[in-house]
């Protein structure tokens, strides 16, 4: 299957499940979330293009950062 996908030994793959497809995809680091380490279509970069979130990993980034300003109000 490699070979018929030009897709080399070392080359790391992904595997999703969308409904009744399986996909199988080249990992690309540069798309990785920052936080869970996903790979989604719909991860999104911020802070130009240095951070990549997945929508979970913006979700975790989000709660942590109200709750760090939280304690930094009531201190």
């Amino acid at each position: 299957m490699r070979k018929v996908l030009n897709i080399k030994e070392e080359q790391l793959l992904e595997i999703f499940i969308e409904d009744q497809t399986i996909m199988l995809k080249k990992y690309d680091a540069d798309k990785s979330c920052l936080l869970t380490g996903q790979v989604t279509k719909y991860n999104k970069s911020y802070g130009n293009g240095n951070v990549m979130l997945s929508p979970e990993g913006a979700e975790r980034l989000l709660v942590e950062l109200k709750q760090l300003l939280k304690e930094e109000a009531t201190h």
